[in-house]
């Protein structure tokens, strides 16, 4: 059961959360890249930013859930993959290793943040072939929200 604080600090803030997804159709073109996440469906703090350099930057300090997921379609048994989430370019948490196709790679984690730190989601692929990026709010996405003050 939530302190009594804890639900108090819940009405007393602006919504902090979010989440962005990849649309358009991607193939992977470089072993170490930011993922670029092309819409928001929703960011009410207007925290995301899409394109190249899609990322996140936390309004507030406290500490914040981060989930994120994809599923990369065509790889091969010599292939190795990882889905990171970056703070501040610093990888925080590596996703599943995959080496079968369909890959389903995702990671959830907790993360202390102070205002203004910036996540993005990169992937690194060791890859002889072009990797395809499955496209839509349901399969390449991030999600964040605010849980508590530190």
């Amino acid at each position: 059961m939530a302190d009594a604080l804890t639900l108090w600090l819940m009405t007393q803030h602006p919504a902090w959360y979010g989440r962005m997804y990849r649309n358009a159709s991607y193939n992977t073109s470089a072993t170490y890249v930011q993922f670029p996440f092309d819409t928001i469906d929703y960011d009410p703090s207007g925290s995301c930013t899409t394109g190249a350099s899609a990322n996140v930057t936390v309004p507030a300090t406290g500490l914040y859930s981060f989930a994120s997921s994809t599923v990369m379609l065509t790889t091969d048994a010599s292939e190795s993959v990882q889905w990171q989430l970056c703070q501040n370019g610093a990888t925080v948490r590596v996703g599943d290793f995959q080496v079968a196709t369909p890959s389903s790679l995702h990671f959830s984690v907790s993360v202390k943040c102070t205002a203004g730190d910036i996540f993005s989601v990169w992937y690194y692929a060791n890859y002889t072939i072009p990797i395809a990026i499955e496209n839509g709010s349901v399969w390449s996405w991030i999600e964040w929200s605010w849980l508590r003050s530190l």
